[in-house]
């Protein structure tokens, strides 16, 4: 598969016809496989899409019938931590578990979502996987892959943080409608209450009534008493407990709610009747950020009870909110009703967050047909960590719309100026359009051109996001994601760290950031174990004009070597030396190694062949250099012989 895939209906009916004959697996996997963007599909054999089918549907059973699971593990053969969860379909889950594993700093690869409808017979057993239907049970299946995770200790800080979030996350679901409930009932009796001066109560109706339209997220109520007896803590009144007070969640709380709830009760309690504060203990729900709390103290007969509801205030309540803009929100509903998506659900509310990032005249301006694709672009990528490119041409006006993700961390004024000249190059064009729109995790550029000719043209997405990537990522982050992708990210960061500021410019003009990292694990092998280090490569001649069969030979040292030293071994060992580049690691107050790297051929003129000839001509060169073996023509024996 050397392009994305164009038809992923064929090849998702090729995947399922490879697996057992079982009418549930098919029922999974064509869901789930629909969660899969193309550049899944590119990255995955269909034998490899097969096995993870299995395993997922396998996993999807269990869940089920245990009500609900979830596993971290490393796979065997992988570099990969895989992180997936079965539980009913529940506002925040997906979003608590992308900011618990940002937390932990884990790179996240893939991330796949499909929300599934389950029916059951009449013995409790799955008889049916269907499409999301709100008449039906739904199901949220999650499946993230990350940088692997080898410590122990930290795996099972994952897993008990995990298993306590997700617990904290089903308790606001289970207790969502006694929740809303409660805070129906705190506003009538506020309305009654007599103690109360109008104005006061106005006010604070008024904050309840625009808390309860979709501007505040509850995740738990208690009551608190105003009197304690002489001797005894103020503590929380048993029995008033919903969502996160419940005691199956404080049992494994780690943000000690509880306590520092209760200290902050005590603490601020002043002659009003109401409060409306920050707490400085963290959500264990959607964002981990400091929990708001409203205080309402209320006559209950003979004593006064202090109604506590903590939540957190939802992003879209902090700026104009589209769904309450006229047209943007009839076309939101239009997305809404085309992808079936349920109110209050991960993608819902991701279709929410696109709208608010976009400047409110883009969303007047722009068709629904576009908003709607672009909404699909931006949930098919599963790697936030590359650039991706998508693509709308409109042929009757001669016009391109191009989306570019860029991941938050790379969009900075100087790379949006290149990106951006970049573009302007690349596409034949008569007139274009830049606008940015910011985001969590990644940011955007919306690209409008006027094409020039006939309007048929478009882009190349795969050169662009290749060429966007080298062009916005310095030398030194391309050598960092190089590594990243075959180390663990504490090794890279330590070699990065002590090797990068000590390289050459000379060397970072000249070398591919894979070469670097090859060279900076050598340079480790002769700190910690042989002063001098050998590699045999094949060299790319097609570039340098050489018409004959080229080798690199590099020798990696503590000290530097003089040429007039090992031009002799190199020669009775029947190599050809065509020249020599020596680069010094170091910088002015230290060197920690020298890399010689030489083009040689064998006198005869005739290939080495380096797979073959790498570990004896290293272990020759090892032995002479040390003085194991003698230096003389014999040697020439290890080629020729």
């Amino acid at each position: 598969m050397t392009e994305l895939l164009q038809d992923t209906s064929a090849y998702i009916n090729r995947v399922i016809s490879k697996l057992p004959k079982d009418d549930l697996l098919h029922q999974f996997a064509v869901i789930f496989l629909k969660t899969f963007s193309n550049r899944t599909f590119h990255n995955l054999s269909e034998a490899q899409i097969s096995q993870m089918v299995e395993e997922r549907f396998r996993f999807f059973k269990k869940g089920i019938e245990n009500g609900g699971d979830f596993r971290i593990y490393n796979p065997k053969m992988s570099n990969q931590t895989i992180f997936e969860a079965i539980y009913s379909d529940v506002s925040h889950l997906l979003l608590t578990i992308e900011n618990l594993l940002r937390e932990f700093n884990v790179r996240v690869t893939i991330k796949l979502h499909p929300i599934v409808g389950i029916k059951k017979n009449k013995a409790g057993k799955l008889h049916k996987i269907t499409l999301p239907d709100e008449s039906q049970t739904l199901m949220s299946m999650i499946y993230i892959e990350f940088e692997e995770i080898e410590d122990e200790s930290v795996l099972a800080e994952l897993n008990s943080r995990t298993k306590a979030h997700i617990c904290a996350v089903n308790l606001v679901h289970e207790n969502s409608e006694a929740l809303f409930a409660k805070i129906n009932e705190v506003h009538k009796k506020i309305e009654k209450e007599k103690s109360i001066s109008a104005s006061d109560k106005e006010d604070w109706l008024d904050l309840l009534n625009w808390l309860s339209i979709s501007n505040f997220s509850c995740f738990g109520y208690v009551q608190y008493p105003t009197k304690v007896k002489e001797g005894k803590a103020l503590a929380p009144l048993e029995g008033t407990a919903l969502g996160i007070f419940n005691s199956k969640y404080l049992s494994q709380d780690s943000f000690h709610l509880i306590e520092n709830l209760t200290a902050h009760i005590w603490k601020l309690r002043s002659s009003s009747p109401f409060a409306f504060d920050t707490v400085r203990v963290k959500s264990p729900v959607q964002r981990f950020e400091d929990l708001m709390r409203l205080s309402i103290r209320l006559p209950e007969g003979k004593k006064v009870i202090e109604h506590t509801f903590v939540g957190l205030l939802r992003r879209s309540s902090l700026m104009s909110r589209s769904q309450e803009t006229p047209l943007v929100r009839q076309k939101m509903q239009q997305i809404f009703n085309a992808e079936k998506m349920i109110a209050g659900s991960y993608k819902y509310n991701e279709v929410i967050r696109i709208f608010n990032a976009i400047p409110k005249f883009e969303l007047f301006r722009t068709s629904t047909t576009t908003l709607h694709q672009m909404v699909k672009d931006l949930l098919s990528i599963n790697d936030p960590n590359t650039i991706s490119c998508f693509t709308q041409t409109y042929k009757e006006q001669k016009r391109l719309f191009l989306l570019v993700a860029i991941p938050t961390r790379l969009f900075i004024p100087e790379h949006i100026e290149v990106t951006t000249n970049y573009l302007k190059h690349e596409i034949p064009h008569s007139d274009s359009e830049f606008i940015e729109v910011l985001g969590d995790s990644i940011c955007r550029l919306h690209v409008y051109f006027d094409l020039q000719g006939d309007g048929n043209w478009s882009p190349d997405l795969s050169k662009l996001e290749r060429e966007i990537g080298d062009l916005i990522q310095t030398w030194e982050t391309r050598v960092r994601n190089t590594m990243y992708q075959q180390f663990p990210s504490a090794l890279t960061e330590q070699i990065c760290q002590k090797y990068l500021p000590l390289l050459p410019n000379h060397y970072k003009i000249r070398s591919h950031p894979a070469d670097t990292v090859r060279d900076m694990m050598f340079l480790e092998k002769i700190s910690h174990e042989h002063p001098i280090h050998f590699n045999l490569l094949a060299f790319d001649v097609s570039s340098s004009g050489m018409k004959r069969p080229v080798s690199l030979l590099y020798i990696y040292s503590y000290n530097k070597m003089d040429l007039i030293a090992v031009m002799p071994i190199l020669q009775n060992m029947g190599l050809y030396v065509i020249d020599q580049l020596t680069t010094r690691i170091g910088d002015g107050k230290v060197t920690i190694g020298y890399i010689q790297s030489f083009r040689i051929t064998r006198k005869d003129g005739t290939r080495i062949n380096e797979k073959e000839y790498k570990s004896l001509l290293g272990d020759l060169l090892l032995a002479v250099f040390h003085g194991q073996t003698e230096n003389d023509p014999l040697n020439a024996l290890a080629l020729f012989a």
